[in-house]
C-alpha cells in the first residue's frame, strides 16, 4: 500500500496498528517507518496498538511505542469496548502527550 500511495503522488500515509500482528511492540512501529523511509517519498505514520494486540483488554506500552515513533493509539477497527479499559487508555495517552482515537 505505501509504495501504491507513493506512486499515486501521495505523501503521508497513517498506518493503523490493526494488522497481523499488531503494532503493539516498538520494533514493529520502527520497522513500518523504514518500510516509509525505503519508498524516497512518504511519510509513513503508525498509530500504536491502543491494547495488545488489539483485542481491548490489556493496554499496550503507549511510552516506548510513542518514544518509537506512534503518532497515536487506537485499535484500528475494532473499538475499544470496556469502559474501564478506556479510561485507562485515556488516562495513559494523556500522560505520554498523545490522543487514543476510536
Amino acid at each position: 500500500a505505501a509504495l501504491a500511495a507513493a506512486a499515486g503522488g501521495i505523501t503521508t500515509f497513517c498506518a493503523l496498528p490493526d494488522t497481523d500482528p499488531a503494532l503493539d511492540d516498538p520494533a514493529l512501529v520502527q520497522f513500518v517507518l523504514r518500510k516509509g523511509e525505503a519508498t524516497g517519498g512518504l511519510t509513513l505514520l503508525p498509530y500504536g496498538a491502543a491494547t495488545k494486540g488489539c483485542t481491548g483488554k490489556e493496554l499496550a506500552e503507549y511510552g516506548l511505542l510513542r518514544e518509537a515513533g506512534a503518532i497515536a493509539f487506537t485499535d484500528g477497527r475494532r473499538p475499544i469496548a470496556n469502559a474501564r479499559t478506556m479510561r485507562l487508555a485515556l488516562s495513559y495517552a494523556r500522560a505520554f502527550g498523545s490522543f487514543v482515537v476510536q
